[in-house]
C-alpha cells in the first residue's frame, strides 16, 4: 500500500466514524475540539472500549447481554490483530468520542 493510498483510507475512516459517534458526542462535546488520530492500542485500548460500550449503554442495552459480534466490537478485539488500524476522535480530557477501524488488507472500514 502506497503512502497516498494509506492517507486516502485514513480519511475514509474519519468520514465513516463521524457518521456514527459514541454517546460522548451527545454530552455537549464539540467535534471541533477533538483530535483525530490513529490510535496507539497499547495506550488507548481502555478508552476505545469505554467509548464503544457507551454507544450501547446510550441505547439502553446491557453490554453483557449482547451477541458475540457486538461484544467483540465493544472489546475492540479486531483492532488488536495485525492488519487493522483504528482511528479515534479524542477530547482534550482524553475521552474517546468516536472510533473507526480499517482492515488494511481488505480496505474495509468498520465503525
Amino acid at each position: 500500500m502506497t503512502p497516498s493510498n494509506t492517507l486516502l483510507l485514513l480519511l475514509s475512516i474519519v468520514a465513516a466514524f463521524l457518521s456514527v459517534p459514541c454517546s460522548s458526542f451527545g454530552s455537549g462535546t464539540a467535534i471541533s475540539a477533538a483530535t483525530i488520530r490513529v490510535a496507539d492500542i497499547s495506550k488507548d485500548l481502555s478508552a476505545i472500549q469505554e467509548c464503544r460500550r457507551s454507544a450501547y449503554a446510550n441505547e439502553g442495552k446491557d453490554v453483557s447481554t449482547l451477541l458475540s459480534a457486538a461484544k467483540s466490537f465493544c472489546n475492540a478485539d479486531q483492532i488488536q490483530k495485525p492488519g487493522y488500524i483504528c482511528v479515534i476522535a479524542q477530547a482534550k480530557d482524553g475521552t474517546v468520542l468516536g472510533t473507526a477501524d480499517l482492515n488494511t488488507r481488505a480496505k474495509i472500514v468498520n465503525n
